[in-house]
């Protein structure tokens, strides 16, 4: 996503930008001092109000709203024992007391450890609370070494504080207190606070509404001072946290950004019309009102003071900021979570080579180690609590981060507070050309990548921006560039003829896919980044102020200058790295063709593992076997050569059904009580795909040595050489020499939707349980690419197969010579035979019998001479052009009398005369309303057939490469090239049949 996409749908800072789960956390730059904090308890100074000295009259029913939630916030938990343990609450209190009187004051940490504890906290002995003077105030501190994926602590439902919850324990009091209200009152009361819940929300967005309901219940625990639950909690949190809106013009224009200041100026108004209009100022007087009632109950009578601090407009800003900055997100909903917290923020380190695959989405790993508890069998204290979880190694001594997720410095800024070091999901945002040639400006309005009003005046541009490679992860923005980034009047009149055209990937292909687009749309971002720059501090001149301000230890500079001036050094930085980013002719941004050679020519394999797999091989129980595993160059890494002679139709491997990894056996291995869980849920919900990679994860990136699969798994290509050469993890740029091809676009909705599948596992409980903490993103990328490459197929199933996996794919000369395995006639075994002579020490080859854009689709190469390639139409729908609307029904039953099951179905299309051909044909008479089924191709149509194969062979722009420029691509891209060459050959070799 942009980086501020957001900030146009939500109050400024109050919404972080979120996955499925997001993180709010402690702010790095917070001052929380002992001694401030103790100041700040203690002051003398400090106002309050005397609650028995004043009556209070109601103004407006939003005041008589506020009366009762306030006073249900001070009283929820003194009123009801079901909303408090009491034993707990006096402990914590006569403990506190004691300690003021024996020992003085005690460390605000112990105390808030001790109340953790007595609330019913799990915390393991491993962590502890320590201050960071560099960042700013508390973190957690590792007492031993820590693995990744310990329990760090366990945080009681008690103590957790929701918008949810204090809504539904205030419907829970007030109709307790039958005795006090009739049913149209609590009817009434209920109704009152839905509609003030409704006011809120539309005065500020989801997330922010919820930081102001729970602000408002921390309001009223400050209000009480001593006497609350969560004094031990309030000590230890911070007085002031430096989020943008509390930013003054000084500081807003020491970021150097006009948008940012923006925002923060959007934010404070927001929350100062939130605090007007929902009568926040009348709060002391209604929590007045309503302790008088609270004191009846159980607490002594007494004059009892409210800190008027606590209940001004700047304690509900300071406490916004803290909800914003400390609660976490789990699956849309804001937990205050005491403890949690306090974990400062450091990327993972595997985590960032996955924010680097922009194209594929962010991916927060924030649920494999923050779990909500829903149990029934638990006790009422572990149900419902939330269990923190190590995201990494930590060294004994060391302080404990986590990743808050792919979240931007702009957002840190606004919701947390502070600048991190490094942030490898940070961006700087471009400032776009105002100034465009007339055509350029057309082709963009053409194409929907800005939009105009109708004088003329654009009124959207794409957000723009840019990582320190050059890459910008907003596809539009990405177009915007490369339309902009077109060198002469030639191109650009051809792509304005283009961007008029019905056929937009014809549009696209001319505009933004053009050959060498990437150099060129590098070249554009390149010049926006001057731009941003030009009339701002260098880099250079901004370092030499953070040092200055660094080394005068007696400076009076805020927090929030520095911040801001962090900040623009983190923008400048990028900025400049993009200004020097150099491009390949080509556009390739990744290795030179001679870094590729000599990756490819280097010895893939060690020796000892290869003799650990032929060791393995032995023990499986083979029938018989006329092959064995040898390491070849060149990218092949591993095949598989003949041992012995062997002749065309001979089986030359027979195997144990047992000697496989399939749905059938992955069960019959030892594992834990989770894991097997996992599989048998993955075989209830016939999920065979997911069964073996689960399992696969398990033992490659668990089990590892101890798994009886290892030598096997150990010769499968890794997850360097799978980024390398599998298009599951080729980004958009890599893809575009597909660019005409339906390939590119499948390629893409495949990515997508294991990108999704993989979002949606990070949720399931099970997973969790099971895989973390190896369940990332890339391991499972990897198992899903080998199960896509490797699985063998018979009766209906998919197997891994240890050494008949390593027999790689070559085209064969009969089209009907095509591998297979089967079972033999005893059951026990499974049968390979040869299709051709081998002879001894050869390599064997098979021929997998698919088209091309399957190979690369799931395999990663393409065959030439390939008796089974085909073109591939995938765009052709019906409903593309609302035909099915008009026609409805017919045109249903007429598909399904053609064969066809669904509206937009798949063409490949060969050479010459095809049955494909007749059935793009039968397809197009539905789609163009002609009558006539199953006639193939005749007179009728026969134009229309030709019409879409000229549109499909249009849109090809493979001719434009060069012999010289196809040599020095590497491998993965001219494979690529040559296939789009291929396709234009069948579609050319139809259309002469035709």
């Amino acid at each position: 996503m942009p980086r501020r996409d957001n900030h146009k749908k939500s109050d400024a800072g109050l919404a972080m930008k979120t996955k499925s789960v997001s993180k709010r956390a402690s702010s790095p730059i917070k001052r929380e001092g002992k001694e401030s904090v103790n100041s700040r308890l203690n002051q003398k100074k400090s106002k309050t109000i005397n609650v028995n000295s004043r009556k209070f009259s109601p103004s407006s029913t939003y005041t008589t709203i506020a009366v009762a939630i306030c006073g249900f916030l001070l009283s929820i938990f003194f009123h009801n024992p079901s909303f408090l343990q009491r034993k707990n609450i006096n402990a914590v209190q006569s403990s506190s007391s004691n300690i003021n009187n024996n020992n003085g004051e005690k460390d605000d940490i112990v105390i808030f450890l001790d109340w953790f504890h007595q609330m019913g906290g799990f915390r393991s002995t491993a962590v502890t609370i320590s201050k960071f003077v560099d960042f700013g105030g508390h973190g957690l501190l590792a007492k031993s070494d820590i693995k990744p994926y310990d329990i760090l602590f366990t945080v009681p439902k008690s103590i957790i504080i929701t918008s949810d919850k204090v809504k539904n324990d205030y419907f829970r009091l007030i109709r307790d207190k039958r005795e006090n209200y009739s049913l149209s009152e609590i009817q009434r009361k209920e109704s009152e606070y839905e509609h003030m819940e409704t006011e809120i929300q539309n005065l500020l967005p989801n997330m922010a509404s919820q930081d102001a309901i729970i602000a408002q219940r921390l309001m009223a625990e400050c209000a009480l001072g001593e006497r609350s639950l969560f004094e031990p909690y309030l000590r230890i949190l911070p007085i002031q946290i430096p989020r943008l809106d509390t930013f003054v013009d000084k500081d807003l224009e020491m970021l150097q950004d006009p948008q940012l200041s923006s925002i923060a100026r959007q934010s404070v108004n927001r929350l100062q019309k939130a605090w007007n209009y929902l009568f926040f100022k009348d709060l002391a007087f209604s929590i007045a009102t309503e302790l008088s009632l609270i004191y009846d109950v159980g607490i002594t009578k007494t004059d009892f003071t409210l800190q008027e601090k606590c209940l001004s407009f700047e304690s509900f800003h300071r406490f916004v900021a803290i909800v914003s900055s400390r609660a976490m997100v789990i699956k849309g909903k804001k937990y205050l979570t005491p403890l949690a917290g306090m974990i400062n923020y450091a990327p993972r380190d595997d985590n960032s080579s996955v924010k680097k695959q922009h194209h594929l989405g962010g991916h927060n790993f924030f649920n494999l180690f923050h779990q909500v508890n829903i149990d029934s069998n638990m006790n009422k204290i572990e149900s419902e609590s939330i269990t923190v979880r190590a995201d990494r190694q930590v060294k004994i001594e060391g302080q404990i981060f986590e990743d808050y997720g792919d979240v931007d410095n702009s957002l840190f800024l606004e919701a947390h507070g502070f600048v991190p070091d490094y942030n490898p999901s940070h961006c700087a945002m471009l400032t776009l050309p105002s100034i465009l040639p007339d055509e350029t400006r057309t082709s963009l309005q053409n194409l929907n990548i800005i939009r105009t009003d109708s004088e003329g005046n654009t009124i959207f541009v794409p957000d723009a921006c840019v990582y320190a490679d050059g890459h910008i992860n907003d596809q539009r923005a990405n177009a915007f560039f490369a339309v902009v980034g077109l060198e002469n009047e030639q191109t650009r009149n051809q792509c304005l003829e283009a961007s008029r055209s019905s056929d937009r990937e014809y549009a696209m292909i001319n505009c933004v896919r053009y050959k060498n687009h990437q150099m060129f749309r590098m070249k554009s971002i390149q010049a926006a980044a001057l731009v941003t720059i030009q009339g701002k501090s260098s880099l250079h001149d901004d370092i030499i102020h953070m040092e200055n301000i660094q080394q005068d230890l007696d400076t009076h500079v805020s927090a929030q200058t520095v911040a801001a001036l962090k900040f623009r050094i983190k923008e400048k930085e990028i900025l400049d790295s993009v200004v020097g980013v150099v491009v390949e002719p080509t556009g390739f941004r990744f290795a030179t063709y001679q870094d590729r050679m000599k990756t490819l020519n280097k010895p893939l394999i060690d020796k000892s593992d290869m003799v650990l797999f032929h060791t393995f091989v032995d023990g499986l129980g083979l029938n018989s076997n006329s092959i064995k595993a040898h390491t070849f160059a060149g990218g092949l890494r591993i095949g598989a050569v003949a041992t012995q002679d062997i002749k065309e139709n001979d089986t030359y491997h027979s195997f144990p059904n047992n000697s496989t990894i399939s749905e059938s056996t992955i069960l019959t291995f030892d594992s834990s009580l989770e894991m097997t869980a996992l599989l048998q849920k993955a075989q209830s919900a016939r999920d065979e795909f997911h069964s073996l990679l689960f399992f696969l994860i398990h033992h490659k990136f668990i089990l590892q040595e101890q798994s009886t699969w290892w030598p096997y798994l150990n010769l499968l290509p890794t997850i360097f050489n799978q980024k390398n050469s599998h298009p599951l993890w080729f980004n958009t740029d890599q893809l575009d020499f597909l660019a005409g091809s339906d390939l590119r676009n499948r390629i893409l909705n495949y990515q997508k939707k294991v990108s999704q599948t993989y979002a949606s596992l990070l949720n399931d409980p099970d997973v969790v349980r099971a895989l973390s903490p190896v369940f990332t993103f890339d391991h499972y990328m990897w198992a899903h690419s080998i199960l896509d490459a490797r699985s063998i197929w018979w009766d209906g199933k998919r197997h891994l197969v240890p050494l008949l996996d390593f027999v790689n794919c070559e085209a064969a000369k009969d089209i009907h010579s095509v591998h297979e395995s089967s079972s033999d006639t005893t059951g026990k075994y499974v049968e390979t035979k040869a299709r051709k002579n081998v002879l001894a020490g050869e390599q064997v080859f098979e021929d997998y019998g698919q088209p091309n854009h399957i190979y690369f689709l799931y395999h990663g190469f393409i065959l030439d001479n390939n008796l089974h390639d085909c073109a591939l139409i995938d765009d052709l729908s019906i409903s593309s052009d609302g035909q099915v609307d008009s026609v409805g029904e017919k045109s249903r039953r007429r598909l399904h009398v053609n064969g066809f099951n669904n509206l937009n179905p798949t063409f490949c299309i060969k050479s010459g005369a095809s049955s494909e051909l007749d059935n793009l044909a039968n397809f197009l008479r539905i789609k163009r309303n002609i009558l006539g089924d199953n006639i193939g191709i005749a007179d009728d149509i026969c134009q229309e057939v030709v019409d879409v194969i000229k549109l499909r062979l249009r849109r090809y722009i493979v001719d434009n490469y060069t012999d010289a420029e196809i040599y020095i691509m590497d491998d993965i891209h001219k494979m690529m090239v040559r296939h789009l060459q291929n396709e234009k050959n069948l579609f050319e070799k139809a259309l002469q049949h035709l």
